[in-house]
């Protein structure tokens, strides 16, 4: 069973832990999956997202950032599990506690890409 737990400005340790997180991600996929401003909102402790763990051990985070018009959110997941059903939902709804709206997806991941289409995400 996965828990979710929500991040806001995550203190060093939990933002530690999302960035090794995204390290091995990055090293199974050979890319960084995240944006250029999600990665420096994390690095700079501005982030907020929603972290999946198995256990102890974390499996995806879910960030996400309002927009011009809506909300961005980005999603890293470790390529060998699937915990997005319940990060993404728990995502959604803190977005529709701070207001909702259009919600985009960004992401180089085609497993997290189908997922999101196959869910009500589309282009």
């Amino acid at each position: 069973m996965w828990r979710h737990e929500v991040l806001r400005g995550p203190v060093p340790a939990d933002r530690d832990v999302v960035l090794e997180l995204v390290d091995h991600v990055q090293a199974r996929t050979g890319r960084r999956p995240l944006s250029d401003a999600r990665w420096v909102e994390l690095h700079g402790g501005s982030a907020t997202g929603v972290l999946a763990s198995d256990g102890d051990r974390p499996v995806a985070w879910a960030q996400f950032a309002p927009g011009h018009d809506g909300w961005t959110i980005e999603v890293v997941a470790d390529p060998s599990t699937v915990a997005l059903d319940g990060l993404i939902d728990r995502a959604l709804a803190e977005i529709g506690h701070h207001g909702g709206g259009r919600v985009r997806w960004w992401t180089f991941d085609d497993a997290a890409a189908r997922w999101a289409a196959d869910n009500g995400f589309h282009d």
